[in-house]
């Protein structure tokens, strides 16, 4: 078991889908690049990719902020 993927997926609010990623023995760097065929490949319906994207999107979005706070500090 993955406790770093266990703990991403927790995270970000999506834990249930665990068992369908460690099945694919991904950690969390491949989990995070996953396209959306790759998701349907590996058996995510619908909802659960919409969820999936929706989560790394909010992550991105908080980690693009987080960058742009020290850069204006500077200013």
């Amino acid at each position: 078991m993955s406790k770093p993927l266990q703990e991403f997926l927790s995270s970000i609010g999506i834990s249930d889908l665990f068992e369908a990623f460690a099945a694919e023995a991904l950690d969390v760097p491949m989990v995070k690049a996953l396209t959306d065929d790759e998701l349907k490949e590996i058996g995510l319906k619908l909802g659960q990719r919409k969820r999936f994207h929706a989560a790394l999107s909010k992550i991105r979005e908080t980690a693009n902020r987080q960058m742009r706070v020290p850069a204006e500090r500077r200013q």
